[in-house]
């Protein structure tokens, strides 16, 4: 498990809080226990109208900047401590907690600015070092930030957290080996703490060292047993081995002890998209947006799960809820243009599959849609130009080989097609569609046997290939084998009533009828 990197930059947020005198039992003092206890909304219920009947008390706008800030209101947050520096200027902790919050929401060169200026006044202050080194690695200006962590650490060898911070980088810019040194220190200097136990699994794990990383995360569990972080560690674990009942236990575990454990609610709800459960995983997802209205991942794989479940209407109204919230989500716009083809919305389908290409213009998923969809509807050269697009890029891809082969088929180089359908044959000989392929391009070529051959081989595969059913249907009759031809033309419809061509069946069983071929047992459909 990572520990998210910005969160180091906290401890400078606290530093008020922690030295408040909390005796006296005002309003002020109440909210900043609360706060000190780790309930930052009932310390922001108190302190909002604290600083209403004192706008100038520096402690309340610290107080409710810091709330703000832990309850994930970060703009909300930099306006109470930018209100605390208009009370207070120089102070040295608005000053950083200000630049917390401008990291945060992304503005680098102001929380730069701020802690170089704060470095400069303090040079022996290893919080302004650590915290500059996490501005620095948002910014992916790894090499500073690299500085401003061993800088921390010559300061003040002996804090975990610059080794935790430190290692995280290292990982971050591929530099394991170099990680790994910097948790095990931090576990040497504080054993009987989680984090390091955390980030030395996480090590192991992409090793694919298992029995390691489960080791360090069991003891993880004796050090806390109630680290739901080490417990749904434990879930991600066994996740990667493929286990995922045993995932799901974990995690299961994991959110028993921290009900709104987000990630590994999402990991659970995963689990069971991933084991087929569809029910379930919808279910976990509902409740990862009851959690988190605003995620655009819970919508968007609340979404993918529904349309794997057939209920398209469903997938589309949470895939737009996910592209609201994140427009031009590339997974989740590929899954919208998917619901729209199952509702048969082509256009919407195509609209969506377009926009993936305008944000990524090689993403193979959309280009092979774009040019069935294309095939489907008879746009040949279209269908051909992303077909081949795809080809290009993915010489393997077999859906782009199948339906380059088609398209050559419906231009009648059949050569061609044949060609793409028997190196798909080489690779997936129990393919029937390949067969229907081999079927089409020779009956079409005029070699009608080898055509009646192939497409037979095609049912033998699949019996409900109704395409090369209506194919043999139509070449048996071409040779005056009546009787074959009414066999196929009968299992189309045994095997789908509704078939859209069942009108024309229907003519052509009535024709073979009067022709004396068949009795009436065809009617019954």
């Amino acid at each position: 498990m990572r520990r998210n990197i910005t969160v180091g930059i906290l401890v400078t947020m606290l530093m008020l809080v922690s030295s408040t005198n909390v005796r006296a039992q005002d309003g002020l003092s109440q909210a900043l226990a609360a706060l000190n206890a780790g309930n930052p909304l009932t310390a922001v219920k108190l302190l909002e109208p604290y600083v209403k009947e004192h706008p100038s008390s520096f402690k309340a706008a610290m107080g409710l900047g810091n709330a703000y800030y832990l309850l994930g209101r970060i703009e909300d947050a930099k306006v109470w401590f930018e209100n605390a520096l208009e009370l207070k200027p120089d102070d040295v902790n608005a000053r950083a907690n200000l630049a917390t919050t401008a990291s945060a929401l992304g503005e680098y060169n102001l929380a730069v600015g701020t802690y170089m200026e704060l470095v400069r006044e303090h040079p022996r202050n290893d919080e302004f070092h650590n915290n500059l080194g996490v501005v620095y690695t948002a910014m992916g200006d790894y090499e500073k930030a690299e500085n401003s962590f061993q800088k921390a650490l010559s300061i003040r060898p002996s804090q975990h957290e610059y080794y935790l911070r430190l290692g995280e980088l290292y990982e971050l810019t591929g530099k394991h080996t170099k990680a790994l040194d910097s948790f095990k220190n931090a576990l040497k200097l504080s054993p009987s703490t989680v984090d390091p136990l955390l980030a030395i699994a996480g090590i192991y794990r992409d090793r694919s060292d298992f029995r390691t990383a489960r080791t360090y995360l069991l003891r993880a569990l004796k050090v806390d047993p109630k680290s739901w972080e080490a417990m749904g560690e434990l879930g991600v674990l066994e996740e990667f081995q493929g286990n995922y009942d045993k995932a799901a236990y974990r995690y299961i575990q994991a959110l028993r002890i921290k009900q709104d454990a987000t990630k590994y609610l999402n990991r659970l709800a995963g689990v069971f998209t991933k084991k087929g459960d569809y029910e379930q995983a919808t279910n976990y997802y509902r409740q990862l947006i009851a959690l988190d209205p605003g995620s655009a991942e819970a919508h968007g794989e609340l979404g993918i799960a529904l349309a794997r479940a057939g209920e398209h209407y469903e997938a589309v109204a949470e895939l737009k809820a996910s592209l609201d919230r994140r427009p031009g989500h590339v997974r989740y716009l590929n899954a919208l243009g998917e619901s729209y083809l199952a509702l048969e919305k082509h256009e919407m389908a195509v609209s969506c599959f377009e926009d993936v290409l305008k944000a990524e213009p090689d993403n193979l998923d959309a280009r092979l849609r774009l040019g069935i969809v294309a095939f489907e509807r008879k746009r040949f050269d279209r269908a051909e130009k992303y077909l081949r697009g795809v080809l290009a890029m993915a010489r393997a891809n077999a859906d782009a080989r199948y339906y380059v082969g088609m398209v050559d088929v419906e231009k009648k180089r059949y050569d061609e097609a044949k060609k793409h359908f028997e190196e798909l044959r080489e690779r997936f000989p129990e393919d029937a569609r390949v067969y229907y392929g081999l079927g089409l391009a020779y009956s079409r070529a005029g070699d009608i046997q080898r055509g009646i051959n192939y497409h037979t081989k095609a049912v033998e595969l699949n019996e409900k290939n109704l395409d090369s059913h209506w194919e043999l249907a139509k070449l048996y009759e071409s040779v005056g084998d009546n009787q074959m031809a009414y066999r196929h033309l009968k299992r189309i419809l045994l095997v789908d009533p509704n078939h859209h061509l069942k009108d024309l069946i229907m003519d052509r069983l009535e024709a073979l009828r009067e022709e004396g071929v068949v009795d009436n047992d065809w009617q019954n459909f």
